[in-house]
This record gives C-alpha cells, sequence and structure tokens, in this order.
C-alpha cells in the first residue's frame, strides 16, 4: 500500500493569531477602516507569506465580527487586537 502524501512530516498543529499577526497586518498599509481591511482580507491576505491560512482566517473572522458590531477601527495593534478577540 502506497504511503499517504506528508506522512513522514512532524504534525504542526493549527495556531491562531496573535498580536503579532496584527502588528504586522497593520504594517502592511495604512488602513482607513474595517471595508478597506476586510477587503484585503477577503482578497489578498491568502498570499501574504507573514500570514498562514488558519492565521488569517480566523483574524478576517474576528474582523468581520467586529465590523458587524460596529466596533471603532483603531491603528493601535494592542486595542485592535483586544478589539478582534472580544465576543
Amino acid at each position: 500500500m502506497a504511503e499517504q502524501p506528508g506522512a513522514g512530516r512532524p504534525y504542526v498543529p493549527p495556531r491562531d493569531y496573535d498580536h503579532r499577526d496584527v502588528e504586522h497586518v497593520l504594517g502592511v498599509r495604512r488602513w482607513e477602516g474595517w471595508e478597506e481591511l476586510l477587503e484585503w482580507l477577503r482578497a489578498e491576505a491568502i498570499n501574504d507569506p507573514e500570514l498562514s491560512p488558519d492565521v488569517f482566517g480566523p483574524l478576517r473572522q474576528d474582523a468581520e465580527r467586529a465590523c458587524a458590531r460596529g466596533a471603532e477601527f483603531t491603528s493601535d495593534a494592542a486595542r485592535l487586537y483586544q478589539e478582534l478577540r472580544r465576543r
């Protein structure tokens, strides 16, 4: 029987985004608000070599929720991270 692709690779558990990822996203360009950030997350973030799919997916979902609840957008990474994590 053939070995499964990737069978020899060590398991790397998916990771959630953290404050460093938020700092990176804020450093990509100067965002004017949620809509501009969300447009980038939906269309271009997948091509960002600094963001893995297991990071930008949850980040995008949390940004969608923050925008929908009318959260204030900020370019302060610590405050934005707190807002994104708020449920």
